[in-house]
């Protein structure tokens, strides 16, 4: 007998790969004849960048550079002296299948950097990097959604779904020249902080449209050796080419630094004033669509033997919480002598993992703070506290039992000085979450019946009483007596198709 059999082909996302992965990167230094030798280290700092992604076959090869600073003071303790360096390091990761239209999306931190001075005018820098690759794209399934003729029962289930409809990802350049109008010349960039803010999107045809703002935070060494900052913004406006993109969608828009170079130029007057700034960024946006997933989880004949057989079946419903800026107090006391003047605060967040809590988005770690300053005997200082933080941003009910994927980032740190020493700072944390709530589990990929062989019924039973546990399913219950469960839900006036307390049913015999 040829069954009437209908299909459903869904697009689905495909994870191809979610990993973080380490990186070595090791160098030896000779400073240049132009700066004073090496007394004592004060800090070393290590900013990685990937400023190159390439999809070769099955295989992602990243290039990047780690940005080193050395500060160190000479002969005169109070003087403080810079040196910079690029180490460039390439790594390759194999997703062992091809990704050529997949989506690659990396994220880049330092984990340890350790410097020496073999000599005084020599450095060796050993470091290591953790890069966090993450290749997703779109794949396609079809799965049998209904079954009509030879006494065919079917479980069916429905659920709503969101799948990644369309994708699209972006290179830009942004740069910018600010005077910062000082008196006197700077004579070298300490530290550069680049993040980029999401704003406002707008789609029209295949289009969208993105705003936001680069925010660049800068520590410079004046040639009187003190220590400044300075804030800027330059304004990001990009236009992402995605083929079927529709304003009915649900987008999750991210901005990133890739790349950040901040360079001394003169004024005028031949003072070194002058920040120019170069900014390499990515725009990635994923269009979700919503939609009802039909499959068939269980299937059985009442008229005839029958075969089926199975197959995997997973989607997700994806909900994108709406950007947002946690913020966190802490107290930091520091060793040794007390710092009477701060220079800047610096800080690193890391989160070792995110959780829903009732309707909330949880995230636990630490922050690594980094103080530089001077205490009372004019000595440059730079200390290190690791402070536990926790996150919680509001979700409300797509929070139960989602998957969380947390993008935050430091937005702003300020800081004041207690009567005590202590140092009162206040972070603010830039978030953006997207929880998914993944289904999977056997779908009916297909079905057979044989219609050589009857299943042989009792006529004279026309009815059969059972004794129902509570929480059985009246699926379990047809399937076992070979009746449907529409007759088993109205001979015994059921409203559930799971039994709520134990009882007596009635269970009527069908043939068809």
């Amino acid at each position: 007998m040829e069954l009437k059999k209908d299909t459903r082909t869904y697009q689905l996302g495909n994870a191809v790969l979610d990993k973080t992965f380490e990186q070595t990167v090791e160098s030896d230094f000779i400073l240049p004849d132009y700066l004073a030798e090496i007394v004592r280290i004060v800090k070393c700092i290590g900013t990685p960048h990937i400023v190159n992604k390439q999809k070769v076959d099955s295989k992602v090869i990243l290039d990047g550079y780690l940005q080193f600073t050395l500060l160190y003071t000479s002969e005169d303790s109070s003087a403080l002296q810079c040196f910079e360096q690029t180490i460039p390091f390439t790594k390759q990761i194999d997703c062992k299948v091809p990704i050529e239209s997949d989506l690659v999306e990396t994220a880049v931190k330092g984990e340890y950097i350790n410097c020496r001075a073999t000599n005084p005018r020599a450095i060796s820098v050993r470091s290591s990097v953790s890069i966090r690759v993450k290749v997703s794209g779109v794949s396609t399934q079809t799965v049998l959604s209904d079954v009509q003729g030879g006494g065919i029962q079917q479980k069916k289930e429905e659920m709503q779904a969101s799948f990644p409809a369309a994708m699209g990802q972006k290179l830009f350049s942004a740069e910018d020249e600010t005077d910062l109008a000082l008196n006197g010349s700077v004579r070298a960039v300490i530290g550069a902080e680049s993040r980029i803010e999401p704003g406002d999107y707008k789609v029209i045809t295949n289009k969208v449209i993105i705003k936001g703002e680069c925010k660049t935070h800068v520590t410079y060494l004046m040639e009187d050796g003190s220590v400044q900052t300075a804030d800027y913004v330059i304004p990001v406006s990009q236009v992402v080419d995605i083929d079927g993109c529709t304003s009915d969608m649900q987008y999750d828009v991210r901005l990133a630094v890739l790349d950040s170079k901040v360079e001394l130029k003169q004024n005028i007057e031949g003072e070194n004033t002058v920040l120019s700034t170069q900014i390499v960024g990515e725009v990635t946006a994923i269009c979700f669509e919503q939609t009802t997933v039909e499959t068939i989880r269980d299937v059985f004949s009442t008229t005839y033997d029958y075969q089926y057989k199975t197959k995997p079946f997973a989607c997700a419903s994806s909900t994108i919480l709406a950007p947002t800026t946690v913020q966190i107090k802490k107290q930091l006391h520091l060793d040794g002598a007390p710092i009477e003047t701060i220079y800047d605060v610096w800080g690193e967040l890391n989160l070792m993992g995110s959780r829903t809590e009732g309707e909330n988005v949880v995230s636990s770690g630490t922050i690594k703070v980094t103080v530089l300053g001077r205490g009372a005997d004019e000595v440059l200082q730079v200390q290190d506290k690791n402070l536990d933080c926790e996150l919680r941003l509001p979700a409300g009910q797509s929070a139960e039992s989602a998957a969380v994927d947390l993008n935050a980032q430091i937005a702003t740190i300020s800081w004041s000085l207690g009567g005590d020493g202590a140092i009162e700072l206040q972070l603010d944390i830039a978030c953006q979450a997207v929880l998914t709530q993944q289904f999977s589990g056997n779908v009916v990929e297909d079905v057979t019946v044989d219609e050589e062989t009857v299943k042989e019924v009792d006529k004279n039973t026309a009815l059969t009483i059972y004794y129902c546990d509570t929480g059985e399913e009246v699926w379990q219950i047809a399937k076992r007596y070979n009746t449907s469960v529409d007759a088993i839900m109205q001979s015994n006036d059921l409203e559930d198709d799971r039994i709520g307390d134990k009882r007596t049913l009635l269970i009527p015999i069908v043939s068809e």
